[in-house]
């Protein structure tokens, strides 16, 4: 007999969600509808906008892009040599400067930090043409009109959550 993921403890499965971030919790609930109520208990509704907490290491390389290689006041610049003790052991300060801080690099997000939608779009369907993110409205939806711009944008600012992009309208 071969027991699944699905036949599993309700309390190992409340622990398994409480293991996930927000995206992954959202993104495990979806692929049943036992996880989904699951995930709908500990979390409630879940906007596609939603992020990761804190930046990922590549942000981070971002921010530190204008500085030199070597920066005397930067204080992981000044030995990223692995250092070891009299003993031979490796220093476990010189380790710690190695190690990541933050979130890793996201397959799906790159550089950028992490957003539901994006995670959520290869479940949408492969069909490139059936719906596209807006970001004014924060939902998926039916793409763009072939005259319209290549970025959302409010084209009023007495409406907005209304896009210009996704309203229906070509521009030229």
């Amino acid at each position: 007999m071969c027991m699944g993921i699905t036949d599993l403890p309700s309390e190992l499965l409340y622990a398994t969600f409480d293991f996930l971030d927000l995206i992954d919790s959202t993104c495990f609930g979806l692929t049943n509808k036992h996880f989904y109520a699951i995930h709908r208990h500990l979390h409630g509704f879940v906007s596609l906008s939603s992020r990761r907490d804190g930046p990922n290491d590549l942000e981070w390389a971002w921010r530190l892009a204008g500085l030199p290689i070597y920066h005397p006041n930067h204080p992981r610049s000044a030995d990223n040599v692995v250092t070891t003790t009299t003993s031979g052991t490796p220093n476990s300060q010189a380790l710690e400067r190695l190690r990541f801080n933050g979130q890793v690099y996201c397959r799906k997000c790159g550089i950028s930090r992490c957003e539901l939608q994006r995670h959520l779009r290869d479940w949408m369907g492969t069909d490139a043409g059936r719906s596209e993110y807006c970001l004014f409205t924060q939902r998926f939806g039916p793409p763009a009109s072939e005259g319209a711009r290549g970025f959302c944008y409010m084209p009023s600012p007495k409406k907005p959550h209304h896009c210009g992009r996704h309203a229906g309208k070509s521009t030229e």
